[in-house]
Parts: structure tokens; sequence; C-alpha cells
């Protein structure tokens, strides 16, 4: 890429694209390749940072609902107490986010205030790339089992 544009603005090319020796300044030509090269290399860098962004909604999600699981297990250990037994303060009562427009994260539960139900991010849809996440409340070991669908899907298990 370095030898392209040293070539380029070489008095050797100048000369074979008919530049006068005393003339400054840039050719059309040398221009144009200049400008074609600069798009060549940003249209394959440009995809790489949009699906950045995907990647890191998806992070986000996750990383979201882990901690509220996190938080609800840690109030039940410290409490000695299983999840329905957890306080309302631990997480507000079925609260909906929207993660910049990306997901609908909420928070269900079959007693009010309580860590015993499912906590969700579900993607919008037409939201390309991005998957629905879910931690299922499994009452019968008072634990969570961690899902995940195709986009604006709710993952089997997850109401």
């Amino acid at each position: 890429m370095n030898l392209l544009l040293a070539y380029v603005g070489s008095p050797r090319f100048r000369k074979a694209m008919g530049s006068k020796p005393g003339q400054k300044g840039f050719s059309l030509i040398e221009l144009i390749i200049a400008v074609a090269v600069i798009a060549i290399l940003s249209a394959a860098v440009l995809p790489q940072f949009a699906n950045q962004s995907v990647k890191a909604a998806n992070a986000t999600a996750k990383d979201i609902l882990a901690n509220a699981v996190k938080e609800c297990g840690a109030k039940m250990a410290e409490n000695s107490v299983g999840a329905a037994a957890v306080s309302t303060n631990v997480i507000p009562t079925n609260s909906n986010t929207t993660l910049v427009n990306k997901y609908t994260i909420s928070w269900t539960s079959s007693s009010t205030g309580n860590c015993a139900g499912n906590f969700k991010a579900i993607s919008a849809t037409g939201a390309t790339g991005l998957l629905s996440y879910c931690y299922i409340y499994d009452s019968s070991n008072d634990s969570y089992k961690y899902a995940e669908a195709a986009v604006a899907t709710v993952p089997t298990g997850c109401t």
C-alpha cells in the first residue's frame, strides 16, 4: 500500500502521467487514484464496525440479565431464603426497560416483588443479528436456567 502511494507521488509517475517538471500540485488522475484507494479501504472496514454494535447490544442485554440474577442469588444467600422470599427492593416490580430500541428487558414474577420469576431480554422485530435471552426460574431447586432464541422470539420456557 505504501509502495503504491510512494509511486503515485514519484517524479517517474508524474512524468508518465504527463506532468511537467516545474508543475506544482497533483494531476486529476493522481487524485482519482487516491480517492479510489480510500474508497476501497473504507468499504472493507465499515462492515466490521457495524457488526461491533450488534455484538455490544447482545453483550449489554446479557449483562443486565446476569446482574439481576446475581443480585437475586446474593440476596437469597445473604438471607438464607428462597427466591420467593426475597424482598421487593431487589428488582423494581415488573420493570421494563428499552435498550437503545433494540431490546425490551423485563422481569416477570408469579408474586409481586420477589425473585421467583423470569428475567428476559427480547430483541426488537427486524433487529438483524440480535438474539433474545432469558433466565428461567426453576422452582424445584430455586435456581435459574439460561436460554436464548432467535430475533424477536421468546426462548422456550420463558413466559
